[in-house]
């Protein structure tokens, strides 16, 4: 068993398939979570140790909306009753707008009442991605796609006595990257430069738990982790021109600590735009989860 499921108590699993409705993209396809104790919240994206996103692969810019519904008749798999409450179901954002060929970070939270009615039953919910308006292609018609949520509560009663604190500890949304996306612009080739140097901000890591974690940063690709991004940037996973430092960190509970990123292109180098990724590791007793920075890069 990994730690992810010793810490929460539960067992996650993703489906296979990505949803697609023309061009609205979203790996929140299907989420599984069983044995869920009453009297929880859940960091769904903390405990599959995976950003949630949702994307947008046509022309122009998108906006929609996030909305949980409680599933129909129709639409309940065999073994599920509705959710009691579309409130159990909890998005960070009711909107996103995204550019076309990128990504939204989405998070999904499950929260669940201290009800013993709940034990042991098994309760389906659905998150509604729907356009708002029309894009700014002009494309006409209406996008939509939804996600299931797929939840088993646990039959035994949690300790009542913790309670408090284990719901504090889920909702602290354990460790927090700020920004998710970075962008430098006009910057020269054949020389370093670094984002700290040039806009004077850096990416702020929140260790929003209860022990310390360890934190390495490294530049990966970006199709390996399911991350699209647009088709006129050239991805850069060469180390020598793109890196992040300090690579390794240690953050206290409740610290913060910087993180910046260089670059320095090659003079030879064609094309005047750049996407990188890096990759945060985060690694503590109870966590083992990566979260993700995306960088844009355009020059002079």
């Amino acid at each position: 068993m990994s730690k992810k499921m010793l810490f929460i108590g539960l067992w996650l699993s993703l489906g296979s398939c990505w949803l697609m409705a023309t061009t609205l993209t979203t790996n929140l396809a299907e989420v599984h979570l069983e044995n869920l104790p009453i009297g929880g919240v859940y960091d769904v994206g903390q405990i599959a140790s995976m950003p949630f996103w949702v994307g947008y692969s046509g022309e122009g810019q998108i906006t929609v909306k996030i909305v949980p519904l409680v599933p129909g008749q129709q639409e309940l798999r065999s073994g599920y009753e509705p959710l009691p409450d579309v409130n159990w179901l909890r998005l960070d954002k009711e909107t996103l707008t995204i550019n076309a060929g990128e990504q939204a970070p989405l998070n999904l939270l499950v929260s669940i009442p201290y009800d013993e009615k709940y034990r042991g039953k098994s309760y389906q919910g659905i998150v509604l991605i729907q356009s708002v308006g029309r894009p700014s292609s002009g494309l006409g018609i209406g996008l939509g796609i939804k996600g299931k949520v797929f939840l088993k509560i646990a039959d035994n009663l949690p300790d009542k006595s913790n309670l408090g604190k284990k719901r504090q500890s889920n909702l602290a949304r354990g460790v927090i990257v700020i920004p998710d996306k970075v962008y430098l612009d006009d910057i020269p080739k054949d020389r370093p430069v670094d984002l700290r140097s040039l806009t004077g901000e850096q990416i702020k890591i929140l260790n929003a738990t209860e022990e310390p974690v360890k934190i390495t940063g490294s530049i990966v690709e970006p199709e390996k982790f399911g991350i699209v991004y647009p088709g006129e940037y050239q991805r850069l996973t060469d180390q020598t021109t793109i890196k992040v430092f300090p690579e390794k960190m240690t953050i206290k509970p409740d610290g913060v600590k910087n993180l910046n990123v260089r670059v320095h292109l090659p003079k030879d180098i064609p094309g005047s735009k750049f996407f990188g990724v890096i990759k945060l590791r985060i690694e503590s007793k109870k966590l083992e989860i990566d979260k993700f920075v995306n960088v844009y890069i355009t020059t002079k």
